[in-house]
């Protein structure tokens, strides 16, 4: 009895005072110690899922320099030789024609969708034996034809004034801008996730922790009970169940440890850590969090965090710019065209580009239309279709933020008393074994009566860890839903 009677109070000793005390094997050679708020850290810069969706990022940044090439100012160059010595129909022509060409020209659209052009042409052409009897009708010395020209087109209705062009630049900002937002929810939700893990493995380590005192207990139990047996104080009985309780301890033990090496793979997963490296993790429980008050400007704060509401808002505004693009598009096309070229032709180069006056100037207007124009209509309506879904997804995510973190506030207070009650409820049941190891101890109880207590106050110590993690998970819950799970720390 003495020895069942040190196996009990030893188990009690322990079960009070190393409750957020860890078991520590040995630890690893690759061991990282990590916190809370490393873990962050560590996601933010090694996670491969983080980066895969950054190039993305960059890649949609791309689409404005892209929207923004109709600007681009374009230099053209030209040059050839032609050498034209076929049959003529007269001698008019000569027998033989020699023609070089040299053109220079830029071309640019600039903001008000004007369209503006400038060209440098020359040619030098030179004919042999041009002449009719025996008179030389065209000159056989090269003659020089510099033209110098200047362009312009507006157009007038459709992309009037270059509203579609500015437009297509506004949509690929407004694509950057919600890819961006996309991200930083990326970012939430695998910081989220890697939390999540971080503390299942802090709260899990304690269950072992729990469970291996029961574990000894169980053994000490056991050993106490064959002695008993020996004795002839105990039954056949007591040795069975006591052989099966240590056997269930173990086997709980077990499936507990594998638990841990499920979470720390998940973990380094989080990390992109080497299946090598051991993660130890704090020792204390998590603070209690002031949850708040699911208020306007909670609820405000949230929109402007959370990044998926952005991205959706921005993808609406990107919508409807595409839509007025698409109802300009119906219109005709309407331009006005304009040009004036300076030429003159002479011998001498030099002298043909002073002497540029004889100006060449054209004015009017280009008109054209799909008669049916089933495509333009067809893209404005599948455009107002598309506006119309995503506001209704915007909605939708409002009033899931409103409901989730009024749910949530009040979830985290309701979690905070649970674990104040299960932490009342291991005390009690800490005080109710030791009320009866007295009672054992004056032969007014049994065996069977004290392993039943120890038993409760085992549970109980695993319902209070089971509650700090669901608290935990609560407060992250939280955090993810008001966006503050990055942006607030």
């Amino acid at each position: 009895m003495r020895a069942f009677f040190n196996t009990v109070a030893l188990f009690l000793t322990v079960l009070i005072l190393s409750y957020a005390v860890d078991v520590s094997a040995e630890v690893p050679a690759k061991s990282q110690t990590l916190d809370q708020d490393e873990i962050v850290n560590l996601v933010i810069e090694r996670s491969f899922g983080i980066k895969q969706a950054e190039m993305g990022v960059a890649e949609t940044k791309e689409g404005i320099p892209t929207a923004k090439s109709v600007f681009d100012t374009n230099l053209a160059m030209s040059g050839s030789y032609q050498y034209d010595n076929s049959k003529q129909t007269s001698s008019l022509f000569g027998d033989r024609t020699d023609t070089w060409l040299w053109n220079l020209s830029l071309s640019k659209e600039i903001p008000s969708g004007t369209r503006l052009g400038l060209s440098w042409a020359n040619t030098r052409s030179q004919t042999f034996n041009a002449a009719v009897g025996g008179v030389q009708i065209i000159p056989s010395q090269a003659l020089y034809e510099p033209i110098l020209g200047v362009s312009l087109a507006q157009p007038l209705m459709q992309n009037a004034f270059g509203m579609n062009d500015r437009l297509g630049v506004k949509q690929a900002k407004l694509a950057y801008e919600a890819s961006d937002s996309d991200l930083r929810r990326k970012i939430d939700l695998q910081v989220y996730q890697a939390l999540r893990n971080y503390w299942s493995l802090v709260f899990v380590r304690k269950h072992i922790v729990a469970q291996k005192k029961a574990v000894r207990f169980a053994r000490d139990f056991l050993s106490t009970t064959r002695e008993e047996r020996r004795l002839g104080t105990a039954e056949e009985t007591d040795l069975l169940a006591a052989r099966a309780n240590l056997l269930n301890r173990e086997d709980e033990l077990m499936n507990l440890q594998e638990m841990e090496r499920t979470t720390l793979e998940s973990l380094r997963r989080d990390l992109e850590y080497d299946p090598d490296v051991f993660v130890q993790v704090t020792r204390k429980d998590p603070p209690f969090e002031n949850p708040g008050m699911a208020d306007d400007e909670r609820i405000n704060a949230a929109f402007e965090r959370r990044g998926d509401y952005q991205a959706l808002r921005k993808n609406l505004n990107r919508l409807n710019v595409r839509l007025k693009v698409a109802k300009n598009v119906r219109w005709p096309k309407l331009d006005l065209v304009s040009s004036l070229e300076l030429n003159d032709i002479d011998p001498s180069y030099s002298r043909a580009v002073s002497d540029m006056d004889s100006p060449n100037v054209r004015v009017g207007l280009n008109f054209s239309i799909p008669l049916e124009n089933r495509a333009a209509r067809a893209d404005t309506r599948r455009t107002t279709a598309e506006k119309a879904g995503a506001l209704y997804a915007l909605k939708d995510l409002e009033n899931k933020i409103l409901n989730e973190i009024s749910r949530l506030v009040a979830e985290v207070g309701s979690r905070q008393r649970i674990v104040v009650t299960s932490r009342k409820v291991l005390e009690l049941q800490v005080a109710k074994v030791r009320e009866e190891m007295k009672n054992y101890h004056m032969g007014r109880s049994s065996s069977y009566v004290m392993v039943q207590y120890q038993n409760d106050a085992v549970s109980a110590e695993r319902h209070l860890i089971e509650s700090w993690l669901d608290y935990q998970n609560s407060v992250l819950g939280l955090w993810l839903a008001d966006g503050s799970i990055v942006a607030g720390k």
